[in-house]
């Protein structure tokens, strides 16, 4: 969900004259009609609001705390065991030097009046080679991530932005991870980044052949484009 969704309280008051909104319909209507399961966690999201912070407050993305909680609504539609929120360690995060997912730095206020929360510790017992150091970090267009999970599968992901902080906690829940940028399923981005599109379509061929798990992410501001995404997946899934 986007931001100004879970936080409707501080958008201007309208006269609503479609319900359901499009998205949750949209939503409704794929997972009674098809074996796909979608999730849209915008409830799970307002509770989590109402103890912690889950976005940035000077930016349209997630923070920590609304990964996990978007990570652990995406395992209950999978059938995956789930962590909860208040059975984890959340602690007031002050760092905003050098961050890219918080436009405060830009700002002439004080950060010290901005107070964010963040996770402190997530499974620390598991190492997870690849992995995303700190809640800002941004990660790879394609990256692969392995660790000592005890479950052995292979979990593939294509997504945008709100992937990264997923992956803090993805990491260390599969054995290998497998990180895929939506843009790169676009020939002309991966041409201009003076990259081979066919070698990094097998990539991700290979990837999603091998996947015990695959997840199609995409933020709510993106919803008009992912149609075109995941027309090039399922074309993938039919070759397979």
């Amino acid at each position: 969900p986007a931001k100004y969704q879970v936080y409707d309280e501080y958008m201007p008051s309208v006269e609503i004259t479609n319900d359901p909104k499009k998205l949750p319909a949209l939503v409704n209507y794929l997972n009674e009609n098809t074996d796909v399961n979608v999730c849209y966690p915008l409830e799970e999201l307002q509770f989590a609001g109402d103890y912690y912070q889950t976005f940035f407050k000077c930016d349209s993305h997630w923070n920590s705390v609304g990964a996990f909680v978007g990570t652990q609504t995406m395992y209950h539609g999978l059938g995956l065991p789930t962590t909860g929120l208040f059975d984890v360690d959340i602690q007031q995060d002050t760092n905003y030097e050098n961050t890219w997912r918080d436009l405060l730095p830009l700002t002439v206020y004080d950060p010290a009046e901005f107070e964010n929360k963040d996770f402190n510790y997530y499974k620390d017992d598991v190492t997870a080679e690849g992995a995303p150091e700190g809640p800002r970090f941004q990660m790879e267009e394609l990256s692969e991530i392995t660790s000592d999970a005890k479950d052995d599968s292979h979990f593939v992901i294509l997504g945008d932005s709100y992937r990264n902080l997923m992956m803090q906690y993805v990491a260390k829940d599969f054995a290998k991870t497998s990180v895929i940028h939506r843009d790169f399923l676009d020939q002309n981005i991966v041409e201009s980044r003076e990259l081979n599109y066919d070698d990094v379509l097998d990539t991700i061929k290979n990837d999603i052949a091998d996947a015990d798990y695959l997840v199609l992410e995409a933020s709510e501001q993106n919803e008009l484009t992912q149609a075109e995404y995941t027309k090039v997946v399922l074309n993938i899934l039919k070759e397979l």
